[in-house]
């Protein structure tokens, strides 16, 4: 039952994230964005590739998020962060986790999903960590990260006790 919802919440994490992507560059506005990310643990790998970021319902509203996407199109990876209340974070360090005490404090959720999109390698989702946000305004955010995440590999779903750390960075400006 944990291996499907996982694998759900997954699946819509890096749906959305995707989704994000068009809309975000399609203001007519050149994108400038990349990052970089350090995967060690039970699966390594680095990953680069594009960002894109944005408010996922009406900010204030139940459900709003704000979400920033690393990778979800183009990368060796993605990962998906979520904050709640749909609100662009200013500038500062948030907790990263998956608890909701961290929600309340307004701290960041995070997803990593290993490998390609047609070629899934797992699911982690984080259980500490930090984020911290250097620069964030209606056009560009940026900052680093580092995380540790639990979840399983796509060999072996059944063992969801398989743990990595994640570090990197990101930048995306969109440029009039």
């Amino acid at each position: 039952m944990k291996y499907a919802t996982v694998v759900g919440i997954g699946f819509l994490a890096f749906v959305t994230g995707a989704a994000l992507a068009p809309v975000v560059a399609s203001e007519d506005r050149l994108d400038k964005s990349h990052f970089w990310a350090d995967v060690q643990g039970a699966y390594t790998a680095t990953s680069t590739g594009k960002v894109a970021f944005g408010p996922v319902g009406r900010p204030g509203e139940p459900g709003a998020s704000f979400t920033i996407t690393l990778g979800a199109k183009d990368a060796e990876g993605a990962i998906v962060f979520t904050r709640l209340d749909g609100v662009i974070p200013g500038r500062g360090r948030y907790p990263v986790g998956n608890t909701v005490a961290m929600d309340r404090v307004g701290g960041f959720r995070a997803l990593y999903l290993a490998g390609r999109a047609m070629r899934p390698e797992g699911v982690f989702h984080a259980d500490a960590g930090t984020i911290e946000i250097t620069s964030a305004t209606d056009g560009r955010v940026s900052g680093h990260f580092e995380l540790t995440a639990t979840g399983f590999l796509a060999g072996s779903p059944e063992d969801e006790s398989r743990q990595v750390t994640v570090r990197g960075s990101f930048d995306s400006q969109l440029v009039p």
